[in-house]
């Protein structure tokens, strides 16, 4: 009975470690995600987003995550629109903040990687429904402007 017994808790110890380790070094890159894949089309840019439809997904966003390609993103989505807050804790990368409502680009903003200097906090211009994170430089380099049409949300 005692080599079951501990056999069982070794099994449990090396279970918990792999759900550790997993969680602990962040996304290899937004792919993570596979089963939540979608494109959306913002003006005329298409961009292969994984969605971050859970608190936990939203809390965690794009930290630690060292590259993207450059079609690819996160969406953000709220149950209600409500005004919203981005920091880039444990950020990596430069990152494009695309807040939508009502289908369409209400803002674009701009948050930096965290080793520039520091955490940055950045609000939305009022109340969203969506978000898109993408690399710094998406929405310039493929013209999305405010008031731009966002289809497959």
């Amino acid at each position: 009975m005692k080599p079951l017994i501990f056999a069982l808790i070794c099994l449990a110890i090396v279970f918990l470690l792999l759900f550790f380790f997993r969680y602990e070094k962040g996304y290899e890159g937004v792919n993570e995600n596979q089963d939540k894949l979608q494109i959306i089309k913002i003006g005329n840019a298409q961009i292969r987003v994984s969605l971050a439809d859970t608190e936990m997904l939203r809390e965690k966003g794009l930290q630690n995550v060292e590259k993207m390609d450059g079609e690819q993103g996160m969406l953000f989505l709220f149950a209600n629109p409500r005004p919203a807050t981005f920091w880039n804790k444990n950020t990596l990368i430069d990152l494009d903040l695309i807040w939508i409502r009502d289908k369409h680009v209400s803002g674009i903003s701009f948050l930096p990687n965290e080793s520039g200097g520091g955490k940055v906090y950045v609000s939305s211009p009022g109340a969203i429904e969506y978000v898109v994170e993408a690399n710094a430089g998406f929405a310039s380099s493929r013209g999305i402007k405010i008031g731009d049409k966002v289809e497959g949300i």
